[in-house]
């Protein structure tokens, strides 16, 4: 008798009992939920007519650091394709600069260059223009025309 109900309060609370995973994934599921109403909230827009839905909850989608901001250079297949089809832009330029040091081959950390040079205006003489004369000067006297011009 008592092998009996042992047996049927544990085939209760194991119909009752979920898993680990669903368990997480419930979980998981409550808190996705309410980061989103969370943040749709928080952002209401200027007018009525540009409510949308906050589909990606800012942990999900801003979080992350892009490649070029963290690195401070372009990828190297995107880097590659624009030295080949504009070398004159500033990712193909900037890739070629990474690609000759070999930090993608080393996969050195970003870094940002510093330049201790006098800037542009500290060094060009910039001076008010000089004084010119004054228009009235530079027409010619009357003296100074061709005779054939004064005889009609």
């Amino acid at each position: 008798m008592l092998t009996q109900q042992v047996q049927t309060s544990t085939q209760v609370s194991g119909a009752m009992m979920f898993s680990r995973k669903q368990l997480s994934l419930a979980l998981l599921a409550l808190a996705g939920s309410c980061g989103l109403v969370g943040e749709a909230k928080a952002q209401q827009p200027a007018h009525r007519h540009e409510q949308r839905a906050d589909l990606w909850s800012w942990p999900l989608y801003n979080a992350w650091v892009p490649y070029r901001k963290e690195m401070n250079r372009p990828r190297f297949v995107g880097g590659y394709i624009a030295s080949k089809i504009e070398p004159t832009s500033q990712e193909a330029m900037s890739w070629r600069e990474h690609h000759a040091e070999g930090a993608y081959r080393d996969h050195r950390a970003g870094y940002v260059k510093t330049y201790y040079y006098p800037k542009p205006w500290e060094v060009l003489p910039i001076d008010p223009r000089p004084a010119t004369p004054p228009a009235a000067d530079k027409v010619p006297a009357k003296s100074d025309q061709p005779e054939a011009a004064s005889r009609y």
